[in-house]
């Protein structure tokens, strides 16, 4: 189950996805892309392994996060529980993560435009 209101989706017991405002900064500086940029490539099916993975350990280090810009969690173990749970399950709930992180909004473009591509770069 989700808690939309607080953005977190639970993958199993022990590990839930969220998309802090903290672990998004971090997906931005570990795949060199803005949020847009990574939100039009993951709808649209194209990004890769590597992505995939570090899009995974963004959502989860809000759990493992040692309050000086470490975290108990790597890109590995974001690998190996991918393999554990699935890679259509793990999907699945990422998205949903991803959609409870950022809801529609009258502010925010719509998932036609964001398709157009993101030319601009923060």
């Amino acid at each position: 189950m989700a808690n939309k209101a607080k953005g977190i989706v639970k993958l199993n017991a022990d590990y839930s996805l969220r998309y802090t405002t903290n672990a998004l900064v971090e997906l931005e500086e570990t795949l060199g892309l803005t949020v847009p940029e990574i939100l039009v490539r993951f709808e649209r099916g194209g990004i890769g392994f590597k992505a995939i993975r570090t899009i995974v350990w963004a959502g989860l280090i809000h759990q493992f996060d040692n309050g000086d810009g470490t975290y108990d969690f790597t890109l590995t173990e974001a690998g190996d529980l991918i393999d554990e749970l699935g890679f259509e399950a793990v999907m699945e709930k990422v998205t949903q993560a991803l959609e409870s992180a950022f809801p529609e909004s009258e502010n925010k473009p719509n998932r036609a435009t964001r398709r157009q591509g993101v030319t601009a770069k923060n």
